[in-house]
């Protein structure tokens, strides 16, 4: 069984010995979301279609969803901070990683600025912002 049926089966099974344990655990909530796939409406002045209609909607665009399981981690509760497993989330310098274009965990090698050598001028040139 795949990782997504296996989380598929623990939900329908609420009752069973590994979601009780798995929803009594402190500090982490386990909950489904929908993902939306695909991307935004086409951005068209005045709401205007270009094409016939069966092939270029601009409100019957529906996206597929898929159910998603997501944890959560309270990063504040004191069984969180003291195992060292989770200590790492809880940190001041992780906070806002998306503002310091840090994105998924194994991401940390792409370069950010296009190219090597903009990267590097993007690290070595001092900037004095007026307002921090």
């Amino acid at each position: 069984m795949g990782a997504y049926r296996y989380t598929q089966e623990l939900w329908r099974k609420k009752l069973s010995d590994i979601m009780c344990f798995l929803l009594r655990v402190h500090g982490y909530v386990i909950c489904q979301v929908h993902v939306r796939h695909g991307g935004h409406k086409h951005p068209v002045p005045k709401g205007a279609v270009y094409s016939k209609p069966a092939h270029h909607g601009v409100n019957q665009l529906k996206f597929a969803q898929s159910l998603r399981s997501v944890i959560l981690i309270e990063p504040f509760r004191k069984a969180i901070r003291g195992n060292p497993d989770t200590q790492g989330t809880t940190k001041v310098v992780y906070k806002h990683r998306e503002i310091h274009g840090l994105g998924k965990g194994h991401k940390f090698h792409h370069p950010i600025g296009g190219s090597l050598p903009a990267t590097w001028r993007r690290r070595n040139t001092l900037q004095l912002y007026r307002y921090h």
